[in-house]
């Protein structure tokens, strides 16, 4: 009789030892079977990892003169190395995909009687929407940009982007709501163009007008 226990207690033991991968396996633990493998991410046009281009990395690289030619976050920097090299007011260009902002060059007066140049930013992003900024001390600057009429060019040229956008998608379409859930590589690039154009006008302007107060 006992030795009939001893074989009952060992198989027990056998039988539990035997079902230990299967809850292992439930709890997803790894007890020296194959690892299952994370899904492979691919790389696609949107920036959703920030980009930065600044007016040192134009100085060297490809570069490319028209947002239509912007296929993919390569051709977004090239197309921002250029717009960079070609224009000495912009510093700096950053993107992603919710925004796109540029960085600039404005000269203004701090209390109306000392010259000094800011670093200011316009962005706009990918709901439409325009912002303008500018060093703490600005409320005591008169610029030589007229920022209501920037703003305002900068508006028209969201609009212009977005309603191309929302017609490629519905013909006839009007509204300047996105159709997109983030900005592409060439979306991006058209909106970098927008603003390119509206800072190029507004510090024209300002260049060869008087101080703005």
């Amino acid at each position: 009789m006992e030795k009939i226990h001893k074989r009952l207690f060992g198989a027990f033991i056998v039988a539990g030892f035997a079902a230990l991968p299967l809850a292992a396996g439930a709890a997803d633990v790894d007890l020296g079977g194959s690892a299952t493998l994370a899904p492979t991410i691919t790389a696609t046009s949107e920036p959703s990892s920030p980009v930065m281009v600044t007016a040192t990395d134009a100085q060297s690289g490809a570069t490319l003169s028209s947002s239509g030619q912007v296929q993919s976050m390569d051709d977004f920097h090239a197309y921002a190395r250029g717009a960079l090299r070609n224009n000495s007011n912009l510093k700096e260009i950053d993107a992603d995909a919710n925004a796109v902002t540029v960085k600039y060059n404005e000269d203004g007066y701090v209390l109306g009687l000392f010259p000094v140049s800011m670093t200011s930013s316009a962005t706009i992003s990918a709901d439409g929407n325009v912002t303008l900024a500018h060093p703490w001390y600005y409320f005591m600057t008169s610029s030589d940009t007229n920022n209501a009429s920037l703003r305002s060019a900068l508006s028209t040229e969201a609009a212009a982007t977005f309603n191309q956008q929302a017609s490629a998608a519905s013909e006839g379409a009007t509204s300047t709501a996105r159709v997109d859930a983030a900005l592409s590589a060439n979306k991006a690039a058209q909106l970098l163009a927008g603003i390119n154009l509206a800072l190029g006008s507004a510090l024209t302007i300002s260049a060869s007008g008087s101080a703005v107060y």
